[in-house]
């Protein structure tokens, strides 16, 4: 008898549960991507050839959508503090414009509507960098 109250109280929650993860999802419309929800930033910078550019990233998870075409290094990076970083680092020589954009990702971020996750992420938007390398002095 224990058995069956208990079983019937778990499927009840089990249910409710659900019904509060679909009617979250359909309030919040989160069919949408991150990338298709997510504005764009644009970050003009000037850096030597032999120099790093370095850009503190707000809260969240990222990835490269469009790397650089002239760097010997371009990377996202999270620090020992648990800060989030983009680093640049221009070609051997290379004087010129190089462009990299950066885009929010969801894989850790959970939105806490009914306990479900909804792939909402605190980086809510792109980041597009546009670096201008000159030559060093």
């Amino acid at each position: 008898m224990n058995n069956n109250r208990v079983w019937i109280a778990f499927s009840i929650v089990a249910v409710l549960l659900i019904a509060s993860c679909k009617k979250a999802a359909m309030s919040t419309g989160t069919s949408a991507t991150a990338d298709e929800t997510a504005t764009t930033t644009t970050v003009a910078a000037t850096i030597s050839n032999t120099g790093t550019y370095m850009y503190t990233l707000p809260s969240g998870n990222y990835a490269v959508t469009t790397q650089a075409s002239h760097a010997t290094s371009s990377d996202v990076v999270s620090g020992n503090t648990g800060s989030i970083t983009y680093s640049y680092a221009p070609a051997t020589d290379f004087v010129g414009t190089d462009t990299v954009v950066i885009s929010p990702t969801d894989s850790t971020h959970h939105n806490m509507q009914g306990g479900c996750h909804h792939g909402d992420s605190t980086a809510s938007s792109k980041i597009a960098f546009h670096i201008t390398v000159t030559a060093a002095k």
